[in-house]
């Protein structure tokens, strides 16, 4: 997520090279290609090839939220887990911690 920031920061109108992320983030410039690659595949980035080329955010930065990034890596964020899954919700009620937080008495 460091790295999605600060090709944000760093923007403006101007692709952005993995290379300096690289840098600045102290990650391995591979490693960085396959992040990118997964962003570009979710529409978060589109790439710039040639002289110059590098990534750009796809929206504005200010309309990306983190847990959207997140969900591109670790999927969906559910918050009750337990709790989200309709069919078996009766079946693990007991092993859920959170289903008693929103009864009253």
């Amino acid at each position: 997520m460091g790295a999605m920031v600060d090709m944000a920061m760093q923007a403006g109108d101007s692709p952005v090279a993995l290379k300096e992320i690289a840098q600045r983030q102290e990650i391995s410039h591979s490693y960085l290609e396959q992040i990118f690659m997964q962003l570009r595949a979710a529409g978060f980035v589109r790439s710039v090839r040639g002289a110059g080329g590098g990534f750009v955010p796809r929206r504005s930065p200010s309309d990306i939220r983190m847990a959207e990034i997140a969900a591109v890596f670790e999927g969906p964020i559910d918050l009750i887990g337990c709790a989200s899954d309709a069919g078996r919700y009766k079946e693990i009620s007991v092993l859920c911690g959170t289903t008693d937080l929103g009864r009253s008495g």
